[in-house]
């Protein structure tokens, strides 16, 4: 069934009023992918059968305070979505059009965000303007001018983005590609100097860009003294690979390992995992990189999150509030997370563990944006879990991480393993031969060491091994 063009434009229009949260959902991915499709995007999360919570809907104002802010929104989705439609059959030139017909509408959108910040305060409610979408928008069209060899319009286009503020946690990225583009492509280094010397003066730019930008600058200068000298622990093991595995392009090395007695073949980090619980002294554990964090911290901070709040629920269809994705969701938040992670630390292991048990009990299988119900086994496993972390050293690290949700979701070591008995816990990054650390390893690596977590670099390398036949 087809769908009229102007009663599905009006379908739009009514599904993105009623439900704004999807549109959230989407951004995610940092794009819309366009008006045509925006209601089988809102449809389409209708689907997941997962319960939705309950909370207090409680909206002082209007996500759209007019219907010229609302056809404004759409045109920028619709030319995101043009974007999107190029980039995925990889027609740079049609984006560098778009860029070049478009120019004087970016300036315009940047010059108004730096002279007010019009009605909108909060960073969760700018994402329904066009303004933020635009913001994405200039993003497309910097990866298609980088593609086309376009530098000097692309160091422009870069300039132009750091003078849009709203979009504060992408500004360490456009430092970082503004001073490559300098130095490398226009080999302008005085200029490139003299942004990354800026850049580590701008307050918004986080800790894993610091880290790229510092190592930058000391190429310049040679007397320059980072700020971030972290050294990691590093343990070193032997893993039998298959013979002939990662050999071919784009493949990986595949590893052979024990479980029960019989052979099994598996990635770098089972290969790890299964070393650390046969030959290291721990019990269990699993390759979970940062959803052991996230779901934590939606079992110890469900109430918090879910927690009377104006113009965040905006009706009953909401795995999170609208904030949740943005710096937002601890700032609204901030003396309760202070309250409630008062408690935490104090508690026993054996409060912790009835603590866990209450949420657990309570809520199981209802949907959380931040919360994977079956990541644990079971309520035990995740009891033993929690308490070999501890109530102090568990709040110090969902303090990390509500900070930041969206940023520092990614970068948290692959492995999280302990030993009840012992009471040990450990977070592991792998890494197989020709691997190195991203920034934002580094920096959750020097997190972690901060606070107490034991977090070290596993370094896995292949001894021979015969063909399996």
């Amino acid at each position: 069934v087809k769908v009229n063009d102007s009663r599905a434009s009006i379908l739009d229009r009514l599904l993105i009023v009623s439900f704004p949260q999807h549109i959230l959902f989407c951004d995610q991915d940092d794009q819309i992918t366009g008006q045509n499709n925006l209601s089988q995007i809102i449809l389409s999360q209708f689907q997941i059968t997962k319960k939705f919570p309950s909370y207090k809907i409680s909206f002082a104002k209007e996500i759209f305070s007019s219907s010229y802010h609302l056809e404004t929104f759409l045109s920028a989705c619709e030319l995101e979505s043009q974007c999107h439609t190029h980039n995925e059959k990889h027609n740079w030139t049609e984006i560098v059009e778009i860029y070049s017909k478009n120019q004087d509408r970016f300036q315009n959108i940047v010059n108004l965000c730096k002279e007010t910040d019009k009605p909108y305060q909060s960073v969760y409610l700018k994402r329904f303007t066009e303004e933020w979408v635009i913001a994405r928008v200039m993003r497309h069209c910097l990866t298609a001018l980088q593609k086309v060899r376009d530098y000097e319009r692309a160091a422009e286009l870069l300039r132009l983005l750091l003078q849009y503020t709203p979009m504060c946690s992408r500004r360490g990225s456009w430092w970082e590609n503004l001073a490559l583009i300098l130095d490398y492509h226009l080999k302008k280094r005085g200029e490139a100097e003299q942004v990354l010397r800026d850049s580590l003066a701008d307050p918004s730019v986080k800790l894993e860009n610091r880290i790229g930008l510092e190592i930058r600058l000391g190429k310049f200068d040679k007397e320059f003294k980072p700020t971030f000298t972290f050294e990691h622990k590093t343990v070193t093991i032997e893993v039998e690979a298959l013979e002939g595995s990662g050999t071919a392009a784009n493949s990986k090395k595949i590893w052979k390992g024990e479980e029960n007695g019989a052979m099994v073949l598996s990635g770098v980090e089972d290969a790890a995992l299964n070393h650390y619980i046969n030959n290291l002294g721990y019990s269990e554990g699993f390759h979970c990189e940062g959803s052991i964090v996230s779901t934590l911290f939606g079992i110890i901070c469900w109430d918090v999150i879910f927690s009377d709040l104006d113009n965040v629920f905006y009706n009953q269809y909401q795995y999170c509030p609208l904030d949740f994705w943005t710096e937002d969701f601890y700032n609204n938040r901030a003396d309760q997370f202070a309250a409630h992670f008062a408690i935490v630390r104090d508690l026993s292991k054996k409060n912790l563990g009835e603590m866990i048990a209450h949420t657990w009990e309570s809520y199981y299988g209802i949907g959380c944006d931040s919360l994977n119900w079956d990541l644990f086994t079971d309520l035990e496993q995740c009891q033993r879990c929690a308490s070999c972390i501890t109530p102090p050293k568990l709040v110090d690290l969902l303090e990390l991480y509500v900070v930041d949700v969206r940023g520092r979701r990614s970068g948290i070591p692959d492995l999280s393993i302990w030993n009840k008995e012992t009471g040990d816990f450990v977070m592991v990054e792998v890494k197989g031969p020709g691997d190195s650390l991203s920034n934002k390893q580094k920096a959750w690596l020097s997190r972690l060491d901060d606070i107490g977590i034991r977090a070290e670099v596993c370094l896995v390398k292949s001894i021979s091994s015969k063909k399996i036949r």
